[in-house]
């Protein structure tokens, strides 16, 4: 996982707290979810890896070894931890084959063992675009331009046998396809390869000018081509290029396929890295159809913000998709209280959170229940064989009504964290490369009541930040009709050294509170409007 926070600000912390609403939204479907861990011997621990699926078999090509890379850039992704086997698991025989990728051409065999590469399934071929790593050859790390097309069936007999491994996976260099960190998916005979980064150099969380430095461009792109094959070798054609460098600056995020309410068939970004103002994660979505793109109007998610084990769902009946996002990494969290938490440094998180897009195309975001640890990161999701999809696509059907409980499939990999937040104080042991296989149940006729995440933050959205003397902390926030609203500031203690109210107007209101008087330190500015309470550390 490519988790590069440039220029990060490690003074701040924002925690939002969802205050108790007396008003529940029902959900007659998902509200109940399962996770099982299983435990197979001789299974690799790999994260951002990609996986191709055949007969119940899985073929894990590429991704790392080791966990959250760490900051310094001599130790960040280094190329002793990389994957340097390609593995065959069947998760219902327990039996795991792996053979080493020596056998290849070297140029294969450095994008092969990359991370955050992009890939996806087509019928039984594991298409894989770029991806990030050490280059022995350039003596550099940087971003692989190869698109490698790998013959599943025949690549899980070669690793099973370790024979003839290069007869089944094909490649060809092209500079477009150098990209990592973004999303490859299949629609109606063209790819999607959206978003994503050229990323070349050393990780330095200072930033490109800083240590050994570094070159970043985001491709701000969907990339659609048709994939073919002439005279034995594989061609692009047909290739078209959409760039928006506001809505599709993202990487490291969640897409999956989508059927909207007319019924056509496309894709939604979900979230991802990162805002131009601010170290921040994007909280909009973005839908891709076969012809354009356009940014989901009013809609924020909240609970998954970074690359994680997820499927999309939907119910022909109802015409209704669900997509579920398991843990990882995410700016917002439920706590053990059940209330919605903001933190600004974007900790890992253990949320299994649900979009849900309606006949109408309304999506509401929900929380419906936790994984057992810090897990999901940089992991995949494994629909159980024989899942039924929707035609086309690789959405599963479902039929809310068929079963009380149904075995939905696996999550494998990704990075499991022994804290939510590990980055700054990264040896290399806070976290690691998961081998543990977890089974998922959904129980569709729970009846646990299930609430949207609230709108209350929505409107409300209080920023700070001091005056040109320094003399106040202007606290701006939106308000509904003659709110109430309290402030104050408590030092380190959690001793209050300053309060202040007011009643707001509706709309755009600012608070001043007075700073001149209080010493240097550390302190917590907080606004409560009786529905949300906002706090900010802040350094004077």
């Amino acid at each position: 996982m490519c988790w590069n926070r440039i220029l990060q600000t490690s003074l701040i912390l924002v925690l939002y707290t969802i205050l108790p609403s007396s008003t529940y939204a029902q959900v007659s479907a998902i509200t109940g979810v399962s996770i099982i861990p299983t435990d197979i011997k001789g299974i690799p621990a790999l994260q951002s890896f990609a996986i191709g699926v055949h007969e119940g078999e899985w073929l894990l090509i590429g991704g790392r070894t080791d966990g959250l890379h760490q900051r310094q850039p001599f130790a960040a992704f280094a190329s002793e931890d990389n994957n340097t086997a390609i593995s065959v698991i069947n998760p219902v025989s327990g039996l795991v084959w792996t053979y080493d990728l020596f056998t290849l051409p070297s140029a294969l065999q450095e994008q092969l063992q990359s991370t955050n590469l992009q890939f996806c399934q087509q019928g039984k071929q594991l298409i894989i675009t770029g991806g990030y790593g050490y280059s022995h050859s350039r003596k550099e790390h940087t971003t692989f331009d190869g698109l490698v097309v790998v013959d599943i069936p025949a690549c899980i007999e070669a690793v099973k046998s370790h024979k003839g491994l290069s007869k089944t996976i094909h490649y060809i260099h092209d500079s477009r396809m150098a990209v990592t960190g973004g999303q490859l998916a299949w629609l109606n005979g063209y790819y999607y390869l959206v978003g994503g980064q050229k990323f070349e150099g050393s990780y330095n969380p200072m930033g490109p000018d800083h240590g050994p430095g570094f070159v970043q461009e985001y491709t701000n792109a969907i990339r659609k081509f048709k994939l073919i094959k002439e005279n034995d070798s594989l061609k692009i054609k047909d290739y078209s290029e959409i760039i928006d460098t506001a809505q599709l600056h993202r990487r490291d995020y969640n897409m999956l396929p989508q059927i909207f309410p007319d019924g056509s068939k496309g894709f939604t970004v979900f979230s991802g890295v990162f805002q131009y103002k601010a170290d921040l994660p994007w909280l909009n979505t973005v839908n891709i159809s076969e012809t354009t793109y356009e940014v989901v109007p009013v809609f924020e998610q909240k609970l998954a913000q970074y690359h994680c084990a997820k499927t999309a769902m939907f119910d022909p009946i109802g015409k209704t998709n669900y997509n579920i996002f398991f843990g990882g990494i995410s700016r917002f969290y439920i706590d053990e209280n059940g209330k919605l938490q903001d933190d600004h440094d974007v900790p890992f998180v253990k949320t299994i959170s649900m979009v849900i897009r309606d006949s109408k195309g309304q999506l509401t975001e929900y929380a419906i229940g936790n994984l057992p640890d810090y897990l999901g990161a940089s992991a995949e999701f494994i629909p159980s064989p024989g899942y039924e999809k929707i035609a086309g696509t690789d959405i599963l059907s479902y039929n809310p009504s068929t079963a009380d409980s149904i075995f939905l499939g696996y999550i494998f990999g990704g990075i499991r964290s022994t804290a939510d937040k590990v980055f700054w104080i990264n040896t290399g042991e806070e976290s690691f490369a998961s081998n543990r296989i977890y089974k998922v149940w959904l129980h569709p006729k729970s009846t646990k009541s299930i609430q949207p995440i609230s709108a209350a933050y929505d409107y409300f959205r209080p920023m700070v930040y001091p005056d040109e003397a320094f003399a106040n902390y202007i606290i701006e926030f939106s308000a509904g009709d003659k709110e109430n609203i309290s402030a104050d500031i408590r030092d380190s203690q959690g001793n209050v050294v300053v309060q202040q109210s007011m009643k707001a107007k509706k709309g755009v209101n600012n608070m001043h509170i007075p700073i001149a008087k209080l010493p240097e330190g550390n302190y917590i500015i907080s606004i409560n409007n009786g529905k949300l309470s906002h706090s900010l550390k802040i350094l004077k």
